[in-house]
């Protein structure tokens, strides 16, 4: 069976699979390098896939365990050495083919976590292979649901401990983000003192302000 029959094979198998299994929007989350992104993503979506930017290999990934692929400091250089349909491929609600060495095709279906320091329009407006800039700066924006870092942490109540406090937390070699974070009152702009949530109420506070 050649390559695109396979393809079209695993689409009829999976798509009632896909179905409800990925309800959480594609994230584009951007701002100033040690603002949070990453590990404000990290607390909330767990179980995540860092995708290797560096190829479009999918080594270890496995859908039954990831629940998302993040993306990590997407710039301009990394878009154009993968290429713009790669970012719109694995943003396809029906699927997309990953490659994985010594192993066949699979198809797969992921939701993505992007950070990034450019927002939308300066990652593809600083990009040398895009054309029809505003057609594709368009497009990625219907994909994804994009946010300035501190907007999210707005949103969700959520603010970074003080600096001395997080250097010391990696001094003593943690590796949970959520002792990163406090829960915060942005209205009255003091902490609550009251603990965080669980990583689930803030996916919920994320999908509905997305769908609302």
């Amino acid at each position: 069976m050649i390559y695109g029959e396979k393809i079209k094979a695993m689409i009829h198998q999976k798509k009632k699979a896909f179905f409800g299994k990925h309800t959480d929007p594609h994230l584009y989350l951007y701002g100033y390098p040690g603002t949070g992104k990453t590990s404000l993503l990290q607390f909330i979506y767990g179980d995540y896939y860092k995708k290797n930017l560096e190829n479009r290999f999918w080594d270890l990934y496995d859908e039954e365990i990831h629940t998302h692929v993040m993306l990590e400091d997407l710039d301009s250089l990394v878009l154009d050495r993968l290429g713009i349909q790669f970012i719109k491929t694995i943003c396809d609600e029906a699927g997309f083919a990953i490659d994985q060495k010594y192993k066949s095709p699979q198809l797969t279906r992921a939701t993505i976590l992007v950070t990034s320091n450019q927002d939308i329009d300066q990652l593809i407006n600083c990009c040398d292979e895009v054309k029809l800039i505003e057609n594709t700066k368009a497009a990625l924006k219907r994909r994804f649901f994009q946010l300035r870092v501190d907007q999210l942490q707005r949103l969700l109540g959520l603010k970074l401990i003080p600096e001395y406090d997080r250097k010391m937390l990696k001094k003593s070699g943690n590796e949970d983000p959520a002792k990163l974070y406090m829960d915060y009152d942005y209205l009255n702009d003091c902490p609550t003192g009251l603990p965080i949530k669980t990583p689930d109420h803030y996916r919920n506070m994320i999908k509905d302000k997305y769908y609302e």
